[in-house]
């Protein structure tokens, strides 16, 4: 039996931009084998201190050589009730008009809360992966690993580090 979706592309990288009250933490295209559609869907983490009610998003698609189609402005996810920390959004898919489309950026345009204010993303805006480094990369073995934990936390997995606006825990929390 063939499986109902076809993956066409996956990202488990995180993406922010500076000042968003969220990060993208993953993204995938999907192909329909029994209908044929292209289908986006988008793993978004609440990072601010408010409740993420709506996200408002483009999706530009391109082909296989990374040429422009035709893709989705203003898509929207409506009825959510994200707080800190929390994932969503990967729920909910984006139907991609154009059947040849391999590859999707997706640009957050705006965020709602539930207090009705909004962030909305500058025009200019520039998604950038935040790399974490995990402690084996910074230690040269597992002893002093290990005195790292001891003398921070347990449960450390990285190097703290600043990225763009942002501090990145030894816990993986922004």
């Amino acid at each position: 039996m063939t499986e109902r979706f076809e993956q066409l592309q996956k990202s488990s990288e995180c993406l922010y931009t500076i000042g968003s009250p969220l990060v993208i933490a993953a993204t995938a295209l999907l192909k329909d084998t029994q209908t044929g559609e292209i289908l986006a869907q988008v793993k978004f983490q609440n990072i601010g201190n408010q409740k993420i009610v709506a996200v408002f998003a483009d999706f530009e698609a391109k082909d296989i050589s990374g040429d422009a189609l035709n893709g989705v402005i203003n898509f929207q996810f409506l009825d959510l009730n994200a707080k800190r920390n929390e994932y969503f959004g990967s729920k909910t898919a984006a139907n991609i008009p154009d059947g040849r489309t391999r590859q999707i950026v997706i640009n957050i345009k705006r965020v709602v809360f539930a207090d009705k204010t909004a962030w909305d993303a500058p025009a200019n805006a520039i998604w950038s992966p935040i790399v974490m480094h995990p402690l084996a990369e910074t230690f040269e073995n597992v002893d002093l690993i290990e005195q790292y934990r001891r003398e921070t936390i347990a449960k450390a997995k990285y190097t703290p580090e600043d990225v763009l606006d942002l501090w990145v825990c030894t816990c993986g929390a922004y």
